[in-house]
């Protein structure tokens, strides 16, 4: 649980460093968002006992 904290509030800095905008990240937001996901998803599985 803490790991998603942690890239949330990872992602939330990175755009706050390239001025509100994601297009000129380096960084590859869409993995990131992936592996999000990906983490969040696998939570909800634990939980519910799939």
């Amino acid at each position: 649980m803490d790991k998603i904290d942690e890239k949330i509030q990872e992602m939330k800095n990175i755009k706050k460093m390239s001025g509100g905008s994601v297009e000129k990240i380096k960084n590859n937001i869409a993995i990131k968002l992936s592996n999000l996901y990906f983490r969040i998803k696998l939570m909800a599985d634990f939980i519910y006992g799939k």
